[in-house]
Protein backbone atom coordinates (compact mmCIF):
# COMPACT_ATOMS: atom_id res chain seq x y z
CA UNK A 1 0.00 0.00 0.00
CA UNK A 2 0.96 3.49 -0.81
CA UNK A 3 1.31 6.37 1.75
CA UNK A 4 -2.51 7.98 1.03
CA UNK A 5 -3.65 4.16 1.48
CA UNK A 6 -2.25 3.55 4.26
CA UNK A 7 -3.23 7.48 5.84
CA UNK A 8 -7.39 6.60 4.73
CA UNK A 9 -7.33 3.30 6.25
CA UNK A 10 -5.81 4.72 9.89
CA UNK A 11 -8.08 7.63 9.53
CA UNK A 12 -11.21 5.38 8.52
CA UNK A 13 -10.18 3.71 11.49
CA UNK A 14 -9.95 6.34 14.14
CA UNK A 15 -13.64 8.00 13.20
CA UNK A 16 -15.42 4.60 13.09
CA UNK A 17 -13.97 4.42 16.80
CA UNK A 18 -16.14 6.26 18.65
CA UNK A 19 -14.84 6.78 21.83
CA UNK A 20 -13.41 9.81 23.64
CA UNK A 21 -9.85 8.18 22.55
CA UNK A 22 -8.45 6.64 20.14
CA UNK A 23 -5.30 5.61 17.83
CA UNK A 24 -5.02 3.87 14.91
CA UNK A 25 -1.90 2.32 13.23
CA UNK A 26 -1.47 0.33 10.28
CA UNK A 27 2.09 -1.68 9.77
CA UNK A 28 3.74 -3.38 6.93
CA UNK A 29 6.59 -5.71 7.27
CA UNK A 30 8.48 -7.32 4.53
CA UNK A 31 11.78 -9.58 5.83
CA UNK A 32 13.79 -11.54 3.48
CA UNK A 33 16.16 -13.17 5.11
CA UNK A 34 19.36 -16.23 4.27
CA UNK A 35 20.67 -18.55 6.79
CA UNK A 36 23.61 -20.64 6.36
CA UNK A 37 25.12 -23.11 8.63
CA UNK A 38 28.08 -25.62 7.77
CA UNK A 39 29.40 -23.85 5.18
CA UNK A 40 26.40 -24.04 2.81
CA UNK A 41 23.11 -22.14 2.91
CA UNK A 42 20.16 -23.87 4.94
CA UNK A 43 17.01 -21.56 4.51
CA UNK A 44 15.67 -18.92 2.44
CA UNK A 45 12.75 -16.49 3.51
CA UNK A 46 10.19 -14.44 2.72
CA UNK A 47 7.52 -13.33 4.81
CA UNK A 48 5.22 -10.05 4.68
CA UNK A 49 2.69 -9.02 7.18
CA UNK A 50 0.28 -6.19 7.02
CA UNK A 51 -1.71 -5.61 10.24
CA UNK A 52 -4.15 -2.72 11.41
CA UNK A 53 -3.70 -1.85 15.47
CA UNK A 54 -6.72 -0.15 17.08
CA UNK A 55 -6.42 1.62 20.53
CA UNK A 56 -9.71 3.34 22.32
CA UNK A 57 -9.95 5.04 25.87
CA UNK A 58 -12.11 6.72 27.83
CA UNK A 59 -9.99 8.95 29.79
CA UNK A 60 -9.56 5.87 32.42
CA UNK A 61 -9.17 2.62 30.49
CA UNK A 62 -8.14 1.60 27.27
CA UNK A 63 -8.22 -1.52 24.82
CA UNK A 64 -6.55 -2.83 21.65
CA UNK A 65 -7.29 -5.01 19.35
CA UNK A 66 -5.56 -6.08 16.11
CA UNK A 67 -6.43 -7.53 12.66
CA UNK A 68 -5.00 -8.51 9.34
CA UNK A 69 -8.01 -7.91 7.79
CA UNK A 70 -7.11 -4.18 6.54
CA UNK A 71 -9.91 -2.85 4.30
CA UNK A 72 -12.78 -0.22 5.13
CA UNK A 73 -15.60 -2.71 5.15
CA UNK A 74 -13.52 -4.07 8.25
CA UNK A 75 -13.28 -1.52 9.90
CA UNK A 76 -16.77 -1.47 11.65
CA UNK A 77 -16.32 -4.60 13.06
CA UNK A 78 -13.20 -3.86 14.32
CA UNK A 79 -14.09 -0.18 16.33
CA UNK A 80 -17.04 -2.54 17.58
CA UNK A 81 -14.57 -5.31 18.93
CA UNK A 82 -12.40 -2.34 20.81
CA UNK A 83 -15.32 -0.94 22.09
CA UNK A 84 -16.27 -4.18 23.88
CA UNK A 85 -13.27 -5.02 24.85
CA UNK A 86 -13.06 -1.27 26.77
CA UNK A 87 -15.76 -2.21 28.42
CA UNK A 88 -14.24 -5.25 30.91
CA UNK A 89 -10.82 -3.61 30.98
CA UNK A 90 -9.63 -2.31 34.24
CA UNK A 91 -8.38 1.24 35.25
CA UNK A 92 -5.21 2.34 33.94
CA UNK A 93 -3.46 4.33 36.74
CA UNK A 94 -0.96 5.53 34.19
CA UNK A 95 -3.63 6.37 31.61
CA UNK A 96 -2.20 8.94 28.76
CA UNK A 97 -4.18 10.04 26.22
CA UNK A 98 -2.92 10.58 22.76
CA UNK A 99 -0.48 13.77 22.24
CA UNK A 100 -2.36 17.06 21.39
CA UNK A 101 -2.86 18.13 18.22
CA UNK A 102 -0.25 20.17 16.21
CA UNK A 103 2.19 17.91 16.13
CA UNK A 104 4.80 17.87 13.25
CA UNK A 105 6.71 15.35 12.42
CA UNK A 106 9.93 15.65 9.65
CA UNK A 107 9.98 13.23 6.96
CA UNK A 108 13.35 11.53 6.84
CA UNK A 109 13.63 9.84 2.95
CA UNK A 110 17.43 8.61 3.54
CA UNK A 111 15.95 5.82 6.13
CA UNK A 112 14.52 4.12 2.98
CA UNK A 113 16.24 2.71 -0.22
CA UNK A 114 13.95 1.37 -2.77
CA UNK A 115 16.80 -1.11 -4.16
CA UNK A 116 17.04 -3.26 -0.42
CA UNK A 117 13.19 -2.57 -0.02
CA UNK A 118 12.71 -4.94 -2.97
CA UNK A 119 14.29 -7.42 -0.96
CA UNK A 120 15.77 -9.56 -3.81
CA UNK A 121 17.48 -12.75 -2.97
CA UNK A 122 20.51 -13.13 -5.07
CA UNK A 123 22.61 -10.10 -3.22
CA UNK A 124 21.52 -12.46 0.18
CA UNK A 125 22.83 -15.27 -1.36
CA UNK A 126 26.38 -14.31 -2.93
CA UNK A 127 26.83 -12.29 0.67
CA UNK A 128 26.47 -16.01 2.14
CA UNK A 129 28.41 -17.38 -0.36
CA UNK A 130 31.09 -15.15 0.17
CA UNK A 131 31.36 -15.66 3.54
CA UNK A 132 30.85 -19.72 2.99
CA UNK A 133 33.94 -19.52 0.02
CA UNK A 134 35.96 -17.90 2.22
CA UNK A 135 36.13 -19.99 5.40
CA UNK A 136 35.84 -23.42 2.85
CA UNK A 137 39.07 -21.99 1.54
CA UNK A 138 40.49 -22.11 4.64
CA UNK A 139 39.19 -25.43 5.85
CA UNK A 140 37.31 -23.28 8.74
CA UNK A 141 33.62 -23.23 9.13
CA UNK A 142 31.14 -20.64 8.68
CA UNK A 143 27.27 -20.04 9.71
CA UNK A 144 24.99 -16.82 10.16
CA UNK A 145 22.34 -15.02 8.83
CA UNK A 146 21.74 -12.28 5.97
CA UNK A 147 18.72 -10.11 6.42
CA UNK A 148 16.54 -7.34 4.38
CA UNK A 149 13.47 -5.54 5.99
CA UNK A 150 11.33 -2.79 4.45
CA UNK A 151 8.75 -1.70 6.62
CA UNK A 152 6.00 1.24 6.71
CA UNK A 153 4.05 2.78 9.08
CA UNK A 154 0.61 5.14 9.03
CA UNK A 155 -0.57 6.45 12.25
CA UNK A 156 -3.61 8.89 12.84
CA UNK A 157 -4.85 9.80 16.38
CA UNK A 158 -8.43 11.27 17.92
CA UNK A 159 -6.62 14.29 17.96
CA UNK A 160 -6.32 15.04 14.69
CA UNK A 161 -2.13 13.72 14.08
CA UNK A 162 -1.23 11.94 11.29
CA UNK A 163 2.00 10.43 10.42
CA UNK A 164 4.03 8.02 7.72
CA UNK A 165 6.92 6.61 7.95
CA UNK A 166 8.84 4.11 5.59
CA UNK A 167 12.65 2.64 6.49
CA UNK A 168 14.71 -0.31 5.12
CA UNK A 169 17.15 -2.00 6.48
CA UNK A 170 19.70 -4.66 6.07
CA UNK A 171 22.34 -6.79 9.14
CA UNK A 172 24.36 -9.52 8.43
CA UNK A 173 25.66 -11.57 11.64
CA UNK A 174 28.27 -14.29 10.83
CA UNK A 175 30.78 -17.02 12.75
CA UNK A 176 33.68 -18.85 11.45
CA UNK A 177 35.31 -21.16 13.29
CA UNK A 178 37.90 -24.13 13.14
CA UNK A 179 37.01 -26.15 16.18
CA UNK A 180 38.67 -24.25 19.59
CA UNK A 181 39.37 -20.50 17.95
CA UNK A 182 36.53 -18.49 16.06
CA UNK A 183 35.18 -14.72 15.48
CA UNK A 184 31.80 -12.84 14.61
CA UNK A 185 31.06 -10.05 13.00
CA UNK A 186 27.47 -8.30 12.87
CA UNK A 187 26.80 -5.65 9.82
CA UNK A 188 23.66 -3.36 9.50
CA UNK A 189 22.68 -0.32 7.46
CA UNK A 190 19.81 1.20 5.33
CA UNK A 191 21.12 0.43 2.12
CA UNK A 192 22.35 -2.98 1.21
CA UNK A 193 24.80 -1.50 -1.69
CA UNK A 194 27.12 0.06 1.73
CA UNK A 195 27.52 -3.92 2.90
CA UNK A 196 31.23 -4.59 1.93
CA UNK A 197 30.69 -8.71 2.56
CA UNK A 198 33.97 -10.04 1.15
CA UNK A 199 36.31 -7.42 3.67
CA UNK A 200 34.16 -8.24 6.65
CA UNK A 201 34.80 -11.94 5.82
CA UNK A 202 38.85 -11.77 5.09
CA UNK A 203 39.15 -9.81 8.51
CA UNK A 204 36.97 -12.36 10.08
CA UNK A 205 38.84 -15.18 8.95
CA UNK A 206 42.22 -13.00 9.84
CA UNK A 207 40.98 -13.21 13.15
CA UNK A 208 40.56 -16.90 13.16
CA UNK A 209 43.83 -17.33 12.11
CA UNK A 210 45.40 -14.93 14.66
CA UNK A 211 44.38 -17.40 17.32
CA UNK A 212 46.26 -20.39 15.64
CA UNK A 213 48.96 -20.58 18.18
CA UNK A 214 47.38 -19.27 21.46
CA UNK A 215 48.80 -20.56 24.41
CA UNK A 216 48.18 -21.08 28.16
CA UNK A 217 48.73 -18.55 30.24
CA UNK A 218 48.79 -18.81 34.04
CA UNK A 219 45.56 -17.36 36.24
CA UNK A 220 45.84 -13.78 36.93
CA UNK A 221 44.94 -10.03 36.03
CA UNK A 222 44.88 -9.35 32.57
CA UNK A 223 44.31 -5.83 30.73
CA UNK A 224 42.32 -6.79 27.59
CA UNK A 225 41.63 -4.16 25.00
CA UNK A 226 38.36 -5.05 23.04
CA UNK A 227 37.20 -3.75 19.42
CA UNK A 228 34.42 -2.09 18.98
CA UNK A 229 31.91 -5.06 18.15
CA UNK A 230 32.77 -7.11 21.26
CA UNK A 231 32.63 -4.16 23.11
CA UNK A 232 29.09 -3.87 21.50
CA UNK A 233 27.74 -7.12 22.38
CA UNK A 234 28.58 -6.72 25.86
CA UNK A 235 26.56 -3.18 26.06
CA UNK A 236 24.07 -3.75 23.54
CA UNK A 237 21.02 -5.24 25.90
CA UNK A 238 21.64 -2.48 28.58
CA UNK A 239 19.44 0.27 27.18
CA UNK A 240 16.47 -2.05 27.12
CA UNK A 241 16.99 -1.77 31.29
CA UNK A 242 16.62 1.86 31.79
CA UNK A 243 13.46 1.83 32.89
CA UNK A 244 12.16 4.40 34.76
CA UNK A 245 9.49 2.47 36.32
CA UNK A 246 11.16 -0.94 36.94
CA UNK A 247 13.82 1.13 39.26
CA UNK A 248 11.04 3.10 41.14
CA UNK A 249 9.62 -0.40 42.07
CA UNK A 250 13.07 -1.68 43.33
CA UNK A 251 13.23 -4.38 40.69
CA UNK A 252 16.47 -3.24 38.59
CA UNK A 253 19.82 -2.76 38.72
CA UNK A 254 19.83 1.11 38.59
CA UNK A 255 17.31 1.38 41.14
CA UNK A 256 18.74 3.91 43.77
CA UNK A 257 21.09 4.57 41.54
CA UNK A 258 20.62 7.91 40.74
CA UNK A 259 23.14 10.53 40.42
CA UNK A 260 25.85 7.59 40.88
CA UNK A 261 28.46 6.54 38.03
CA UNK A 262 27.38 3.19 36.48
CA UNK A 263 30.71 2.55 34.64
CA UNK A 264 34.45 3.40 34.06
CA UNK A 265 34.91 6.90 32.88
CA UNK A 266 35.61 5.65 28.73
CA UNK A 267 31.53 4.75 28.18
CA UNK A 268 29.21 7.25 27.41
CA UNK A 269 25.51 6.32 26.92
CA UNK A 270 23.56 8.97 24.30
CA UNK A 271 20.52 9.32 22.17
CA UNK A 272 21.18 9.89 18.80
CA UNK A 273 18.49 12.39 17.21
CA UNK A 274 20.36 12.80 13.73
CA UNK A 275 20.65 8.90 13.42
CA UNK A 276 17.93 7.04 11.28
CA UNK A 277 18.06 3.43 12.74
CA UNK A 278 19.81 4.55 16.51
CA UNK A 279 17.94 5.39 19.25
CA UNK A 280 20.01 4.65 21.87
CA UNK A 281 23.94 4.90 20.62
CA UNK A 282 26.87 3.51 22.39
CA UNK A 283 29.83 6.12 21.81
CA UNK A 284 32.96 4.97 23.59
CA UNK A 285 35.23 8.40 24.52
CA UNK A 286 38.92 7.93 25.72
CA UNK A 287 38.76 10.12 28.93
CA UNK A 288 36.93 12.55 30.85
CA UNK A 289 33.25 11.27 30.19
CA UNK A 290 31.06 10.83 33.30
CA UNK A 291 27.58 9.13 33.07
CA UNK A 292 25.94 8.71 35.21
CA UNK A 293 21.79 7.81 36.07
CA UNK A 294 19.14 10.51 36.13
CA UNK A 295 15.17 9.89 36.49
CA UNK A 296 13.58 11.94 33.43
CA UNK A 297 16.33 13.74 30.92
CA UNK A 298 20.52 13.31 30.55
CA UNK A 299 23.10 14.54 28.48
CA UNK A 300 24.25 13.75 24.89
CA UNK A 301 26.46 14.59 22.55
CA UNK A 302 23.97 15.94 20.99
CA UNK A 303 22.44 17.86 24.11
CA UNK A 304 19.32 15.45 23.62
CA UNK A 305 16.55 14.86 26.48
CA UNK A 306 14.88 11.41 27.38
CA UNK A 307 12.00 11.33 29.60
CA UNK A 308 11.18 8.01 31.38
CA UNK A 309 14.37 6.22 31.34
CA UNK A 310 17.25 6.06 33.35
CA UNK A 311 20.74 6.28 31.85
Amino acid sequence: MNRKEMLDIVQSAVKEAGTRDATAELTENREASVRFGQNRITQNLDIFRRELRLTVGDGSRKATVNSQRVDLDSLPVLASEARALLQTSAVDPEYMPPVPPGQNYESIPEAWDESTASCPAAPRIEAAGSVIDTASALGYEAAGLCRMTAAKTALCTSTGNSVFHRSTEFDMSFTMDRGLASSYRSLSGTRWDDLDIPQAAEEVACEVSMDMDAVDVEPGEYRIILEPQATWNLVMFLPWLMNARSADEGVSVFSNMEGKRITGSDITISSKADSIQAITNIVLKNNNINLTTTRNSYDSTKGIKATENIV
